[in-house]
């Protein structure tokens, strides 16, 4: 017997291929900052004393002057919330946007200064080669593929970072820095060059706000013609004797009393004018000569030009080159000529979402009103060209039985073990002085972080102080108003910033079942049922913050991934025509990004916040007429569930512990854990809202 052997076909095809991308995305996003150039006025009480400041033009537009005519058009206001008519429900009056816009715009007192931090240009280059090999074996029983994808890509980022500093709504430019303040009462540094006053039992205003010592102050000795001063040099740190003797004073009444107040008017001259709104102190100062001069306010004076330094952006720029290789393998085996096993394992690669990398930061002030808090609310957002893009190594294992040619029944098991993904990470920190930027500055770089180094500064020194409106700078409730420790008088900000998670865990279930019941008789025969069921068990690993590394970011579930997910539906499909109710549901979730703030459900605001579970129900029909005309109905949401998400602490000061101080305790961070585990209350409501259900009826005709 001659035997002659047979090729074994294993390769079918090979593919390979090469593609090259330019994507540009240039946001011109001018924003505008309306300001009125009304001088402001000081209202004073029988005695002289100041007891109220209106504002300009701009805030006399109230909300009863911009009101749309007729109010909102529904009576059932939240009523479907299960909340009663009541005062909080009724009297809502929308504004009317284009009424008041012409307001701003026709005042000719009001000033529009532009905002750059909203434009930028982003270009991703991007070369990718790949090459695949298509085989079988077993006589065609098992298929599959393997392959490898190189990707390199190429990232340039201009844009502009931005800061709106604080300045209450007047004009009068009297806001003090803390840090400051605290040099102001200090023995220790030379005093300050003394005011010259015409009449020291009355001073007049331009007397108290003209004489600084910083360098950009004038000696009004020579009376109110502004030609006939000269500049005043930069004295440098230094104390206040009158400040320093008052301030002795309030701490220990047993001194002797300097018989002297301390207001905002005799220490307007030490006030911050770096970033004022009507900023004129690099040009000169003129007067008319005929306006009354007056004591609460320098009015009378104005500068030949100014700038508005409350609103400032600046240019920043940056770059990322990244590359990956991205392997795959596919399996396919026909088990039967019913039942298949498939096989899968990949490395796959998404990019960051191009507007998160732009570069520079946003930072916006609020000012400081004696609260004994250095956190005022005041934020910062921080963008990130250097951002890897997600990698995530999968593993996929299924099986599926066709039981009959319209039924299926399957099994899935899946793991994903994901690396650098995209997320926003949130913390409390203090920063550097950023008041007189001039070079391009990455927002990684005004990060300062508080030290145990046994002094007052803390480390802290340079940073961005509070600043306080007037006389709450010293305000008597302050329980901080005289402290030295720069923790105390320096700012803490709110800190987004986009990064690269370390890493996150992904193993799950998933169990499927299709099957139409076309053995039925009639026309039962065109009913079927499809149903899922998915179980996902996930983790962040222990991760560092980028922020402010002495803190653990929390290994929660990953966002968006609820433990159970499952949906159901039950269909009806006969000549032409079909019914379709479908059911899904989640359970409670981490949520992924909050659209309110832009920030990550798993560092929210020193906290987390989490989806609760929901079901939503539809239906969907439509009506075969005839070949031509089709009639279709869509009910969504039938049953009209509520959004829910719930917050939940990480590290609020909150919790009251035992300490060795004046008041014998202090708040350290409360520390819930996670919900999911009945670790945490699921009670603290933060947004909840019904949708309603939506109908849409429609017909296809065609022709």
């Amino acid at each position: 017997m001659n035997y002659k052997p047979q090729p074994i076909k294993t390769l079918r095809s090979f593919e390979f291929g090469a593609k090259v991308t330019k994507r540009t995305k240039d946001v011109d996003n001018q924003t505008y900052q309306f300001n009125s150039v009304t001088a402001t006025e000081v209202v004073e009480d029988e005695f002289g004393n100041p007891v109220a400041i209106p504002g300009g033009a701009l805030l006399d537009i109230r909300a009863n002057l911009i009101a749309r005519e007729g109010g909102l058009p529904y009576d059932d206001f939240m009523e479907s919330l299960g909340y009663a008519r009541n005062e909080a429900t009724t009297g809502w009056t929308p504004v009317d946007p284009v009424y008041a816009v012409s307001l701003l715009l026709d005042d000719e007192n009001t000033v529009r200064t532009p905002n750059d931090s909203e434009s930028r240009i982003t270009d991703i280059d991007t070369q990718a080669y790949y090459f695949k090999t298509n085989f079988d074996l077993f006589d065609g029983r098992l298929t599959g593929n393997i392959g490898m994808r190189y990707v390199k890509t190429d990232i340039a980022a201009e844009g502009y970072s931005g800061a709106d500093f604080w300045q209450n709504s007047e004009t009068l430019e009297r806001e003090f820095d803390r840090v400051m303040l605290r040099d102001l009462r200090d023995t220790s540094l030379p005093e300050c060059q003394a005011p010259v006053y015409s009449d020291p039992n009355q001073p007049l205003g331009y007397e108290e706000k003209y004489q600084r010592v910083d360098g950009q102050g004038w000696d009004t000795s020579s009376g109110p013609d502004p030609s006939g001063w000269t500049q005043i040099a930069d004295q440098g740190p230094c104390h206040d004797p009158a400040f320093a003797q008052w301030a002795a004073f309030q701490q220990d009444p047993s001194l002797p009393d300097p018989g002297t107040s301390i207001s905002w008017l005799n220490m307007w001259r030490y006030a911050d004018v770096s970033t004022t709104r009507n900023n004129g102190w690099d040009g000169n100062i003129v007067y008319d000569g005929t306006t009354p001069l007056a004591t609460v306010n320098a009015n009378q004076f104005s500068a030949d030009s100014t700038t508005n330094r409350e609103l400032q952006s600046f240019r920043a720029t940056d770059t990322h080159t990244y590359t990956n290789w991205l392997p795959s393998l596919n399996l396919n085996y026909a088990i039967s000529d019913e039942m298949i096993g498939r096989f899968s394992i990949s490395k796959t690669m998404t990019r960051p979402e191009i507007d998160q990398l732009r570069p520079g930061f946003q930072l916006t002030e609020n000012g400081y009103w004696g609260s004994g808090n250095p956190n005022t609310g005041s934020r910062v957002s921080m963008y990130n060209t250097q951002l890897e893009p997600l990698e995530s190594n999968n593993l996929d294992v299924s099986f599926e039985w066709y039981f009959n040619e319209t039924s299926m029944l399957s099994v899935a098991v899946f793991h994903k073990d994901m690396s650098n993904f995209t997320t926003v990470e949130n913390a409390v920190t203090y920063l550097k002085d950023v008041r007189n930027i001039e070079t391009p500055v990455s927002g990684s770089e005004i990060i300062l972080l508080a030290e145990d180094d046994g002094t007052d500064d803390h480390g802290l020194d340079g940073c961005m102080p509070l600043r306080a409106t007037a006389d709450y700078g010293w305000w008597p409730s302050d329980p901080t108003r005289f402290s030295n420790d720069l923790r105390d008088l320096c700012a803490q900000y709110s800190v987004s910033k986009v990064v690269n998670g370390k890493g996150a865990q992904i193993t799950g279930v998933e169990l499927g079942y299709v099957q139409t019941y076309d053995f039925l008789p009639g026309f039962l025969s065109g009913l079927g049922v499809s149903a899922n069921y998915t179980y996902q068990d996930s983790q962040y690993d222990p991760d560092r913050s980028t922020i402010d590394p002495s803190k653990t970011l929390p290994s929660f579930p990953v966002a968006d991934t609820p433990e159970h997910s499952y949906n159901a539906t039950v269909f009806w499909e006969q000549d032409g025509h079909q019914i379709r109710l479908a059911y899904r549901g989640t359970s409670d979730s981490l949520v992924g990004t909050d659209y309110n703030t832009g920030l990550q459900g798993r560092t929210w605001n020193q906290g987390s916040i989490w989806n609760e579970g929901r079901g939503n129900l539809d239906l969907s029909a439509s009506y075969k007429l005839n070949d031509n005309v089709t009639f279709s109905l869509q009910a969504i949401n039938l049953l009209d569930d509520e959004f829910r998400t719930y917050f939940t602490s990480r590290e609020l000061q909150v919790e009251r512990v035992f300490a060795d101080n004046d008041v014998g305790y202090q708040f350290v961070a409360f520390e819930e854990g996670n919900p999911l585990e009945g670790d945490a209350t699921r009670s603290r409501t933060y947004t909840r809202y019904k949708v309603g259900t939506t109908y849409r009826l429609g017909v296809n005709v065609t022709f």
